[in-house]
């Protein structure tokens, strides 16, 4: 949209583009835009950013029994509140007040 700004230079806003999309999406989307744009010949081959094919993943591992110690905290929690409203952070927050 038109009034869509981002407070940034010019090469922050490359960058920040830049990452947010991964590199073998753009290499597709660049090769459709030279088909559909530019009248380029379509590629026959894979792009050239697709990672090698490394077989199949490998079996899960079996699980193994809770280690003694941390068998006592086994049990059926709530929740995380989620970061920076826990106990703790309350509590850090209640003394610095």
């Amino acid at each position: 949209p038109d009034d869509v700004h981002f407070p940034a230079s010019r090469n922050e806003i490359q960058r920040m583009l830049g990452n947010a999309v991964p590199s073998l999406l753009a290499e597709v989307i660049a090769r459709e835009i030279a088909v559909q744009l530019l009248g380029a010949k379509p590629y026959a081959g894979e792009p050239t950013l697709l990672p090698p094919d490394r077989g199949p993943a490998p079996a899960p591992e079996a699980t193994r029994p809770v280690s003694r110690p941390y068998r006592a905290l086994i049990d059926d929690h709530d929740d995380h509140p989620g970061t920076g409203l826990g106990r703790r952070a309350r509590l850090r927050i209640n003394q610095a007040a």
